[in-house]
C-alpha cells in the first residue's frame, strides 16, 4: 500500500500557509479531514467537502447529503480515490471559505505506520475568524500595537495565538496521538 506525500496550502494566503504531510494510503478521506483540522488548528465545527476529479465527498451529517450529490467520505480510502490523480481540493467552513489545495508531490511504495507532518509554515487561521481577508487584517493588527484594531484583535484572537508559529514536531505528535489506535 502506498504512502502519499501531500503538499497542502490554504489558497490565497499571503504569506503562504502550508503543510507537507506523509500519509499512508489506508486512511480514509474522513480521517484526512481530521488530520487537516489538526494541521491547520481548526476545531471541526463546520461542514467540509473534498473535490477529487469530478466527485465531491463529505460527511453526510454535515450537509444536505441527498440533495447536493456528494459521496460519503468515511469509507473512501486514499489509495483508491487518489489513484491517477495529481491532487484535490478541501473546502472547510462554507462561511469563512477555507480552501486547501492538496497536491500529491510523491507516492512512496512503502507503507508508513502513521501520518506525519514533514514541514510547513505559519499558524493556521483561527476558527471563525471571518475568512482570509479578515484573518490577514487580524494578523497585521496583532503585529503592530499601534494598529487601530490591535486591542480588538488581541481580545478576539485565541490566547497565545502567534500567526508566525509553526511546530512540525507538535503537529506530528498530535497526529500520532490521534491516529495511533
Amino acid at each position: 500500500m502506498p504512502t502519499y506525500i501531500l503538499d497542502l496550502t490554504i489558497s490565497t494566503s499571503t504569506p503562504r500557509i502550508w503543510r507537507k504531510l506523509s500519509i499512508p494510503g489506508r486512511y480514509t478521506l474522513a480521517e484526512l479531514h481530521q488530520m487537516l483540522q489538526i494541521l491547520f488548528g481548526w476545531e471541526n465545527r463546520h461542514p467540509h467537502e473534498f473535490r477529487i476529479g469530478e466527485n465531491r465527498y463529505t460527511d453526510p451529517r454535515s450537509l444536505d447529503f441527498e440533495e447536493n450529490g456528494e459521496l460519503r467520505d468515511h469509507n473512501v480510502r486514499l489509495d483508491i480515490v487518489l489513484m491517477g490523480q495529481s491532487g484535490f481540493r478541501y473546502h472547510y467552513d462554507f462561511g469563512d471559505e477555507w480552501d486547501v489545495v492538496g497536491t500529491i508531490s510523491e507516492t512512496l511504495d512503502i507503507e508508513r505506520n502513521l501520518p506525519e507532518c514533514l514541514d510547513g509554515a505559519f499558524a493556521g487561521p483561527p476558527e471563525d475568524c471571518g475568512g482570509i481577508d479578515r484573518f490577514e487584517r487580524m494578523r497585521d493588527a496583532l503585529k503592530n500595537p499601534r494598529h487601530p484594531d490591535y486591542e480588538e484583535m488581541r481580545e478576539w484572537a485565541p490566547r497565545g495565538y502567534d500567526s508566525d508559529a509553526f511546530d512540525k514536531e507538535a503537529l506530528s505528535s498530535r497526529l500520532a496521538g490521534t491516529f495511533n489506535a
